[in-house]
């Protein structure tokens, strides 16, 4: 039960007089003192204002239901089974899975995020009602009443919650310009609430701050890298400054009633336990190492600056000289973050099994994914030069853009630190959809293995190797037979699959340079949401005959 500053017995702050307490804000009830300042006419006023605002978005069970859907009780128990199974935490993690599923039981919870959540999840679902739907289109009645009920006058976590479902939405329906404005609201409306520092009544709602904040900071990264534009949201200072998520074990855990054991506050209004958390709230290093979500975010963080590097190097922007040290310091990066890896949270069977039998299996197979996604972007340009020194004896690779070429060890190392990340990330899908448990069928799990399999050409073309030659004529096959199941749900794995007959056409009209990190290439391996022209369809050639345009590619 709350009670009002009055009850608590203690002095109250204010930002500025006649106004609600510090304490009474941040926990949404009347401010005894400021009504007592009140006249009749005023108290009334504010008492319409308050029904008003905490209306809110409309929860899915109201007395006047103007949505053109139709709320079944075994169909919404499905949909939100299959919406933390698949789409949760894969693409976003914005929502404490207990609380969730308890609000939808009991009718609570916003129409907007029930819909918005049933538009992505849909496509999987055996009920009755939607098996003569094609599940590619099942959500998008979904989609639409979410869209329709967005209200961007309402400033708060469940408008950003609908504007980040509304842009995985958007983006599996390969329409990244939508995802892209859909997500730049959400994080325009995290900085103005300032989400990650917003007065929260409980230890669950400001866990759930801090997590939406980071999954909108991972989103950003993402999608502004696959549309080449400059991120909304910069985390430079955020990443010593913010906390990062709890363990999940922890999290899963909270109650929407825990409270904190003190709740007193300062004269700035910050609330002293989110501060100085007692073992009962918060506690936590900042960067907590049992965290899965914890960790993929400071994996996020590496992968960011290897898409800049890649971005340099495409457009021109970083001489050979000075490729050598920022790879060599980017690769001992991944090593680091991956040696650093409590036992529990390292790539072994042993550890898959673990964590899917916590109900986390999921979770730990996405963080080794993007590890061995990060890692093949890293070395993804040494497969061209090494295939160059492979052919000559010598690293014949030049571009307007080097002045130096990197010693052959070099190019070998790297490329063979290519094919053994793309080797790793087809055997951990191919482990995990052994398992229900484990199973991953989210839409980018398609770019990923797209572009493993192109390094699977790659040993197709040049390796001489027997054995390497059958491994990846097997992993090709496997690669195209999960990447076809998972385009009858995803639209957007149309455009991986065309991307990658893309690539084939590419290597057969000229496989020696088919592997060169260009604009081209920059596009293949980043913009994993809609089609690629022909590698020469695309204008690349300066005046002289380089491959670069003046233009610079921006991150």
């Amino acid at each position: 039960m709350e009670h009002n500053c009055r009850d608590r017995r203690k002095k109250c702050y204010r930002r500025r007089q006649g106004i609600s307490c510090n304490f009474c804000v941040a926990r949404g009830l009347d401010c005894v003192s400021a009504l007592d300042r009140m006249s009749p006419s005023e108290k009334e006023d504010r008492v319409d204002a308050r029904h008003t605002s905490k209306q809110g978005y409309e929860p899915l069970c109201s007395r006047e239901d103007a949505s053109a859907i139709s709320i079944d009780a075994g169909l919404s128990a499905e949909l939100v089974d299959l919406y933390f199974r698949y789409i949760h935490v894969a693409s976003h993690n914005v929502f404490h899975r207990p609380s969730f599923t308890a609000a939808v039981q009991n009718g609570t919870i916003p129409k907007i995020l029930f819909f918005g959540a049933a538009a992505l999840c849909a496509r999987f679902s055996t009920h009755a009602s939607l098996a003569d739907i094609d599940p590619r289109t099942r959500g998008r009645p979904y989609a639409q009443e979410t869209e329709r009920l967005l209200d961007l006058h309402d400033s708060s976590l469940t408008t950003i919650q609908a504007c980040m479902l509304l842009g995985h939405i958007s983006a599996v329906e390969g329409e990244p310009a939508t995802e892209s404005v859909f997500f730049s609201i959400a994080c325009r409306m995290a900085l103005i609430l300032d989400l990650p520092n917003a007065a929260a009544a409980t230890p669950l709602q400001r866990e759930l701050n801090l997590r939406v904040w980071w999954s909108i900071v991972a989103t950003d990264t993402w999608s502004s890298s696959a549309l080449n534009i400059q991120r909304a949201i910069s985390p430079q200072g955020d990443d010593t400054t913010i906390p990062m998520p709890m363990d999940e074990r922890t999290f899963i855990g909270l109650q929407p009633d825990d409270e904190y054991e003190d709740t007193d506050e300062d004269q700035n209004g910050a609330v002293r336990s989110l501060s100085q958390p007692t073992s009962k709230t918060l506690q936590r290093p900042h960067f907590p190492k049992h965290s899965l979500i914890a960790q993929m975010i400071k994996l996020n963080q590496v992968l960011y600056r290897i898409t800049c590097m890649n971005a340099d190097v495409a457009a021109g922007r970083m001489q050979a000289v000075a490729l050598e040290p920022t790879i060599s310091s980017l690769s001992v990066c991944l090593d680091d973050w991956s040696g650093s890896l409590p036992p529990d949270m390292r790539n072994t069977p042993a550890n898959l099994a673990y964590w899917a039998k916590l109900g986390f299996g999921r979770i730990f197979v996405i963080l080794h994914l993007n590890y061995n996604y990060a890692a093949q972007l890293l070395f993804y340009q040494f497969l061209h030069w090494n295939q160059d020194a492979d052919a000559d004896g010598v690293d014949a690779y030049s571009s307007p853009s080097t002045t130096t070429a990197p010693p052959i060890a070099f190019a070998s190392l790297y490329a063979q630190k290519c094919t053994s990340h793309a080797a790793a990330l087809c055997a951990l899908v191919y482990n995990a959809r052994r398992h229900p448990d484990t199973d991953v069928s989210y839409s980018l799990v398609g770019h990923m293995l797209v572009i493993a399999s192109t390094v699977q050409i790659y040993t197709l073309l040049f390796s001489a190797d027997e054995d390497a030659i059958a491994a990846a004529r097997d992993r090709l096959e496997r690669n195209f037979e999960i990447i076809t199941t998972l385009r009858q749900y995803w639209p957007c794995v149309d455009a991986s699959l065309g991307r990658l007959r893309a690539f084939q056409n590419a290597c057969l009209r000229c496989k020696e340079q088919s592997f060169q990190l260009d604009r081209w290439m920059l596009r293949f391996v980043l913009d994993y949401g809609q089609a690629i022209q022909n590698r020469e369809e695309m204008d690349v050639t300066d005046e002289e005959g380089g491959i670069f345009h003046a233009g610079d590619l921006k991150i």
